[in-house]
């Protein structure tokens, strides 16, 4: 008797071998410990529970908050001078003369003066916020302002007081000034 597409085994010889063995079940779709299958109801959907997820190892870069980086151009001050000369101040925190003795905290500034009335160490002009103070360093010449009434006044030495208008130092009349720089991020052109 023979069968379509089925080929008789002939006597003596060893059956073919069956088809290969099924793959391992991958540990997700194995059970879990404590589930006990059970026969579903007719028209139930049976659900095969999967491992919890595996949390990620540690990354130090991906933690934390981002950075925000301030855009705002940065705001340059000078030193005015009547004489049409700027200089520009490079920090909040400077020591202004003809030859200044400053610090990396508290840089000299050189002030032009041909006439040689600022002293070498004269003056402290500090920044608070978008305000200037000045003190007088025990300067031979001192520091003058202008009082409400147009006279000048002498500044004690020592004593930081908030500029207000223009002021002298020695016999150069200055004033301060600030203007906005460069962005800090340029737009490039289209290529």
């Amino acid at each position: 008797m023979s069968y379509s597409g089925f080929v008789p085994v002939p006597p003596g010889s060893e059956p073919l071998a069956g088809p290969p063995p099924l793959p391992p079940i991958p540990d997700q779709w194995a059970p879990q410990p404590g589930f006990e299958p059970v026969a579903p109801d007719e028209g139930t959907v049976m659900i095969t529970p999967v491992a919890a997820p595996v949390e990620p190892e540690y990354d130090p870069e991906l933690d934390g908050a981002t950075v925000v980086v301030d855009r705002t151009p940065p705001t340059r001050w000078f030193l005015m001078l009547a004489e049409g000369i700027e200089v520009e101040l490079p920090a909040a925190d400077v020591v202004v003369g003809r030859n200044p003795t400053g610090s990396p905290e508290q840089p000299g500034v050189r002030v032009p003066d041909t006439g040689k009335t600022i002293s070498k160490t004269h003056a402290r002009l500090r920044r608070v916020d978008e305000n200037w103070f000045v003190t007088d360093l025990n300067s031979t010449n001192g520091v003058l302002f202008f009082a409400p009434d147009g006279q000048e006044a002498l500044l004690p030495a020592g004593v930081e007081t908030l500029i207000q208008g223009d002021f002298i130092l020695g016999t150069v009349r200055a004033s301060l000034e600030s203007r906005v720089g460069e962005p800090a991020v340029r737009a490039w052109a289209a290529q």
